[in-house]
């Protein structure tokens, strides 16, 4: 869906991006995350075709941004993190004029306006006047704003700053309910607890360098097939480790051992964890614990940024 082909950008001999590369499949919702300047906005930028690519290539669902970027619009949705709405106008009236600047030849205005407030969660305030809305609800008409012409992808920097923690909880809900429309999403934030209730996977910059890229386990949202599987068992011997990995190798990869506890990646696309158990147990091991074990973000945000 998303690809980003060493793409570099400078502004005043400053290297906001340096040969950024990594592909977004559809149906995923990514969390951005990097310390203030190290890319992120410039980034989302470029790929929604606000900022001029400088180097390198970004192509969205089998278009090439810069060749045709009228065609990317209509595929993409964008809410930056200072943006704007019209504080004398009605709800209705920015989806309206949002609409009608987004769809050409526009037919069923009305109804759309109705879906998109409705999804959005603003519909019960769509006659009030912005200028009266909360912080809340104000995020959540640019997010309607972004989202009325229905785009497979949307880009969402810092969506969540400044609002309270209720907020942020509707926020995720809202954000999950977009996914399961079948869009795909890319939020920046640095509120990883909250990014961490949805996204499926993790890009970090830092200095303009992508340092990471990988995938999260988070039931909420579906997320990967691939799981890690955390099994305690009394004497793991040597053999038997070596037995469990020769047995599985095409669905396990082994992260950490020891002699009471083996780290593991699993494809339950190839291996379900019953087979494993059921093996461990003829193999005359006795197991105390095997489970799938989420991995926190913040974790492996710090974790990734001590060893770069």
């Amino acid at each position: 869906m998303i690809s980003v082909s060493n793409l570099s950008h400078e502004f005043q001999n400053t290297l906001a991006l340096n040969n950024v590369s990594f592909e977004i499949k559809d149906g995923a919702i990514v969390g951005l995350i990097g310390p203030n300047g190290s890319g992120k906005t410039t980034l989302l930028r470029c790929i929604s075709t606000l900022q001029s690519i400088q180097t390198g290539h970004v192509v969205i669902d089998g278009i090439d941004i810069q060749e045709s970027p009228r065609e990317v619009h209509k595929i993409i949705g964008y809410l930056s993190d200072n943006f704007g709405l019209y504080d004398d106008l009605t709800v209705r009236q920015c989806l309206e004029y949002t609409a009608m600047s987004h769809i050409e030849n526009v037919q069923n205005l009305e109804e759309i306006v109705k879906q998109t407030a409705i999804d959005a969660g603003v519909f019960e305030f769509i006659d009030k006047l912005v200028n009266t809305l909360s912080r809340g609800m104000r995020q959540r008409v640019g997010i309607a704003q972004a989202i009325i012409h229905n785009p497979k992808i949307v880009l969402l920097d810092e969506p969540a700053s400044g609002l309270d923690p209720e907020a942020r909880i509707a926020l995720s809900q809202l954000i999950i309910q977009l996914k399961n429309k079948g869009m795909t999403l890319i939020v920046s934030s640095h509120i990883l607890a909250e990014l961490e209730d949805y996204c499926t996977e993790m890009i970090i910059l830092k200095e303009g360098n992508l340092i990471e890229h990988t995938q999260l386990i988070n039931h909420k949202t579906g997320g990967s097939t691939k799981n890690i599987i955390k099994l305690v068992a009394e004497h793991l011997s040597e053999e038997v480790v070596n037995s469990f990995i020769n047995t599985f190798e095409s669905s396990v990869k082994v992260l950490e051992k020891t002699t009471t506890e083996i780290l593991f990646e699993l494809n339950e696309e190839v291996t379900k964890q019953h087979l494993l158990l059921s093996f461990l147990i003829q193999q005359g091991v006795e197991v105390k614990e095997i489970a799938a074990v989420k991995r926190n973000l913040q974790d492996e945000y710090l974790k990734t940024m001590q060893e770069k």
